[in-house]
């Protein structure tokens, strides 16, 4: 049969209440942790707790007792004859549990190394870094200028500026680059014509070796030449396909291939030094042709 202080201990550090009858109730609580200042942090710990009321809901030591095989009568003696021993003036004394002295219950190291494992009871908190926050915004502001530098070399390096609306057919890197500005068709002709059919004179276009014309010399001013651009394409095939097929939409439409970044072949249906001109030409061949994907490609123009 366990002892009576060997049966309180053992409720205390398994965290289980326990009554003392005549005396009052021992538990465990839980405390939380709690901030002295700004680098000093008590940690939580557990902690046993007395009160003078007798819970009925807890076991007395005399029911853990009888649990024990004894029966009741022989539990009260024993527990009274204890209680005896333990009493030493005001207090109780539970061996290796500690003793119960003014309303208070002061536990005993083989108990509380039970209860609180590796306690340590101040944590010194790291001091927060003064920069941080700076240090973080100036990594942000680095990342939001490498971002910023890539997409505008990637749009305006060189004048060359991916195409920003329309579709565009995937393309082979590997291919060998065109090296020239190619006329496919002026759609001019040195026969007179049929009033009854018209034939409309295409826009200027941009001559690979001298500016001549009005939308020429605008670009040279400006300092850009922009392109409404019916597609990019990485194969000779492909662009002559693409062009057979806007021929074959409306015949009268002008169609130059243009060396593209990457040794691609754009397809330019006019091009002009003045922007808004170029604007309004896309929206009248875009109508004319019922194709709402024709975009605007501007270009620096070299000097």
């Amino acid at each position: 049969m366990k002892t009576i202080d060997k049966i309180i201990f053992d409720e205390l550090a398994g965290r289980r209440s326990v009554v003392l009858p005549g005396i009052g109730t021992l538990g465990v609580e839980r405390r939380a942790a709690v901030l002295k200042n700004r680098r000093t942090l008590e940690a939580p710990y557990n902690l046993v707790t007395f009160s003078r009321k007798e819970i009925a809901s807890v076991l007395s030591v005399v029911d853990l007792l009888t649990n024990e095989g004894v029966d009741v009568e022989t539990a009260q003696q024993t527990y009274e004859q204890w209680l005896q021993q333990a009493r030493v003036g005001t207090s109780v004394k539970v061996e290796e549990a500690g003793a119960l002295e003014s309303g208070f219950f002061k536990v005993a190291e083989p108990l509380n190394v039970l209860l609180n494992p590796g306690y340590e009871k101040v944590v010194r908190l790291k001091p927060l870094h003064r920069f941080r926050a700076v240090w973080i915004g100036a990594v942000v502001v680095i990342l939001l200028l490498g971002v910023a530098g890539y997409y505008g070399y990637v749009y305006y390096y060189d004048g060359n500026q991916s195409p920003k609306s329309g579709k565009e057919i995937p393309m082979s890197l590997s291919e060998e680059p065109v090296k020239e500005s190619v006329l496919v068709d002026s759609m001019r002709t040195e026969n007179p014509v049929d009033d009854s059919s018209e034939v409309r004179e295409p826009a200027a276009t941009l001559s690979s070796e001298t500016l001549t014309t009005p939308a020429e010399a605008a670009g040279a001013v400006s300092g850009y030449q922009y392109y409404v651009v019916a597609g990019v394409y990485s194969t000779e095939e492909n662009a002559d396909k693409a062009i057979a097929k806007l021929r074959s939409a409306d015949a009268t439409v002008m169609c130059e291939k243009v060396p593209f970044a990457g040794g691609k072949i754009m397809i330019s249906l006019y091009s002009s030094g003045d922007e808004a001109q170029v604007s309004r030409e896309r929206s009248r061949l875009a109508r004319q042709l019922g194709n709402s994907d024709l975009w605007v490609y501007k270009k620096r123009i070299n000097r």
